[in-house]
């Protein structure tokens, strides 16, 4: 099965790009270059992601989430049907779930999605680079979330 992970966010609004980072240190890891992988990030609208999710069998969406009881750096697993339907972020004009259910009509979606929610402290700033909380936890946020993906990946 072919798997995408792709990160979401925008890396001009601070902590908001915390997807884009993470997805550039997980092309890094030999584990994740294979051919039944792939990796992509970008500030993509929900509707326009259908296209670039569409035949893959295993979806891995990471992001920034901001809770009113999270603290940043925190590393939320969740799937499709944890999500509300409103947006992860105000940042997107249609939820993804929302987006992917309607998606189903027109496009092969994938039939596993997983996602790695990351808290953030300020995802509205205009600054191409993380808080100083997150740029230091970023390691550790890398490594939380490539464990659980090769987890989820290994065969056994």
């Amino acid at each position: 099965m072919k798997t995408l992970i792709f990160g979401l966010g925008n890396p001009l609004c601070s902590d908001d790009g915390i997807g884009i980072r993470v997805t550039l240190e997980l092309k890094k890891d030999k584990f994740f270059r294979t051919e039944n992988i792939a990796i992509k990030s970008g500030n993509i609208e929900p509707f326009d992601l259908l296209a670039v999710i569409n035949g893959y069998g295993h979806l891995i969406i990471i992001d920034a989430i901001s809770t009113e009881k999270g603290r940043p750096g925190d590393v939320h697993y969740m799937n499709l049907e944890d999500l509300p339907s409103y947006p992860l972020r105000t940042s997107h004009g249609v939820d993804l779930k929302t987006a992917i259910m309607i998606g189903k009509e027109s496009y092969e979606m994938p039939k596993i999605i997983d996602i790695y929610a990351i808290e953030i402290k300020d995802g509205i700033t205009f600054r191409e680079s993380l808080t100083e909380d997150l740029e230091q936890k970023l390691p550790a946020i890398v490594n939380e979330i490539a464990m659980g993906i090769k987890k989820d990946l290994s065969p056994g």
